[in-house]
Protein backbone atom coordinates (compact mmCIF):
# COMPACT_ATOMS: atom_id res chain seq x y z
CA UNK A 1 0.00 0.00 0.00
CA UNK A 2 2.57 2.40 0.84
CA UNK A 3 4.02 1.95 -2.75
CA UNK A 4 0.70 2.91 -4.45
CA UNK A 5 1.05 5.88 -2.68
CA UNK A 6 4.67 6.46 -3.34
CA UNK A 7 4.41 6.02 -6.57
CA UNK A 8 0.83 8.15 -6.72
CA UNK A 9 2.85 11.53 -5.27
CA UNK A 10 5.50 10.66 -7.34
CA UNK A 11 2.97 10.89 -10.51
CA UNK A 12 1.57 14.09 -9.04
CA UNK A 13 4.81 15.92 -9.12
CA UNK A 14 6.14 15.04 -12.31
CA UNK A 15 2.78 15.92 -13.57
CA UNK A 16 2.60 19.12 -12.01
CA UNK A 17 6.21 19.87 -13.02
CA UNK A 18 5.39 19.59 -16.51
CA UNK A 19 2.31 21.67 -16.73
CA UNK A 20 4.03 24.43 -14.53
CA UNK A 21 6.24 24.89 -17.55
CA UNK A 22 3.52 26.37 -19.79
CA UNK A 23 3.71 30.14 -18.65
CA UNK A 24 3.93 32.49 -21.80
CA UNK A 25 6.41 35.67 -20.77
CA UNK A 26 4.22 39.23 -21.78
CA UNK A 27 4.99 40.43 -25.00
CA UNK A 28 6.22 43.75 -26.55
CA UNK A 29 2.57 45.73 -25.98
CA UNK A 30 1.78 44.09 -22.68
CA UNK A 31 5.42 45.53 -21.49
CA UNK A 32 4.58 48.67 -22.82
CA UNK A 33 1.02 49.02 -21.50
CA UNK A 34 2.32 48.04 -18.26
CA UNK A 35 5.28 51.00 -18.12
CA UNK A 36 2.45 53.58 -19.72
CA UNK A 37 -0.17 52.86 -16.78
CA UNK A 38 2.59 53.07 -14.04
CA UNK A 39 4.05 56.70 -15.57
CA UNK A 40 0.30 57.38 -15.66
CA UNK A 41 -0.45 56.66 -12.34
CA UNK A 42 3.15 58.52 -11.76
CA UNK A 43 1.98 61.07 -13.56
CA UNK A 44 -1.76 61.69 -12.14
CA UNK A 45 -0.79 61.32 -8.34
CA UNK A 46 2.41 63.93 -8.18
CA UNK A 47 1.69 67.18 -6.85
CA UNK A 48 2.07 70.41 -8.65
CA UNK A 49 5.70 71.08 -6.73
CA UNK A 50 6.91 67.96 -8.47
CA UNK A 51 6.88 65.74 -5.44
CA UNK A 52 4.48 62.76 -3.66
CA UNK A 53 2.81 63.49 -0.39
CA UNK A 54 2.29 60.02 1.49
CA UNK A 55 1.22 60.38 5.50
CA UNK A 56 1.97 64.12 5.26
CA UNK A 57 5.83 63.99 4.55
CA UNK A 58 6.77 66.08 1.37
Amino acid sequence: MKRVKRLTALIAVAFSTLSAGTAMAATDGEIQTAIDNGLGYLSGTQTMGGYWNYGGYE
